[in-house]
């Protein structure tokens, strides 16, 4: 108080200045009227009761879950993914909603659970995002994904002529690209999207806004909107696994791939290698594998898509096989 007096600090509620530019973004007037039953999963984090608040007065029944703030997040790991959200798929499912909306521990990642309980990878809330922007709102520009980004944002961003941009792993390396391009979206496999006309920055909150507006633009199940997706542009599974790994083995295992790449992977040859980000190799199905050591922590992360999840699965677990014998 002292410090207040003296003009040292300054308050600032910048949490409704913040939910002022996402009313002016999301199209609340199409919202008013969805009707959509909706679960949102705060995840104990600084998503607390937003998305409610900005929808109470609508003809939607949100229902918010885990949002008061806790330091310890309820005792599981803030991530909107489907290691820990398994408790609020339950919810979901019970619960007879249209749609789950997760929001993680800093608001800035989207998770979104179908009524049956399927929590979608980010890719996918990715996929749906961009395509709403295109098909709906009618907004063009470039797409920017890091190099683990998913083969459906290439094929959709094809179809339409946008330009695309493949980043290292971090979103500083997507900002940027925003700050210098013109960009419709960009976004990582997290569940972490920024727009055209927004920060170039993520925002879990309006993510998840947007997806209930393009449900209710298309006026569908989440289930045939991710249907009609699969009939058009092909099925694409993602799959992640993490295990610890030390500095030794991961200078050890960059050297051995450095030297002697995959030339064929579960016996399908690799058409391409890229390696600016740990190394992902690309089948000649399109599928690919990638083994990317953790720059921030002991842990090595391989990631996998394929088009389907027991071949996703398998390449996963070749990945880790070969990693943990180095």
């Amino acid at each position: 108080t002292k410090a207040v007096k003296k003009g040292l600090l300054k308050y600032e509620n910048i949490v409704s200045e913040h939910l002022k530019f996402v009313k002016k973004y999301a199209d609340l007037k199409l919202l008013k009227k969805a009707g959509l039953k909706v679960l949102v999963d705060s995840m104990n984090g600084t998503g607390a009761t937003y998305i409610e608040e900005l929808l109470r007065g609508t003809n939607n029944k949100v229902t918010t879950i885990n949002g008061f703030r806790d330091p310890y997040f309820g005792g599981r790991s803030p991530e909107p993914n489907d290691v820990h959200l398994k408790p609020t798929a339950v919810v979901i499912k019970k619960g007879n909603y249209d749609v789950g909306i997760v929001t993680d521990g800093d608001a800035d990642r989207l998770g979104v659970i179908l009524p049956n309980g399927k929590i979608l990878s980010g890719h996918k809330v990715m996929t749906l995002l961009l395509l709403h922007l295109l098909e709906d709102r009618r907004l063009r520009g470039g797409v920017v994904q890091t190099i683990c980004g998913t083969v459906l944002i290439d094929k959709i961003s094809r179809k339409y002529g946008l330009r695309t941009f493949e980043t290292l792993v971090g979103f500083k390396y997507i900002a940027e690209i925003f700050n210098n391009e013109d960009i419709l979206l960009g976004g990582e496999e997290t569940g972490g999207v920024a727009f055209k006309g927004w920060l170039p920055e993520r925002d879990g909150i309006l993510s998840g806004l947007l997806i209930l507006e393009l449900l209710a633009y298309k006026k569908k199940s989440l289930a045939k909107i991710l249907g009609d997706i699969d009939k058009t542009y092909g099925t694409y599974v993602y799959k992640r696994h993490d295990l610890r790994y030390s500095k030794d083995k991961k200078r050890k295992l960059l050297s051995v791939l450095r030297k002697k790449p995959f030339k064929k992977v579960l016996g399908k040859s690799v058409v391409s290698v890229k390696s600016f980000d740990g190394f992902k190799f690309i089948r000649e199905d399109g599928s690919w594998l990638m083994l990317r050591p953790s720059g921030t922590e002991p842990k090595l992360r391989v990631y996998s898509e394929a088009r389907n999840e027991k071949e996703a699965i398998r390449l996963i677990e070749f990945g880790r096989k070969f990693a943990v014998g180095i």
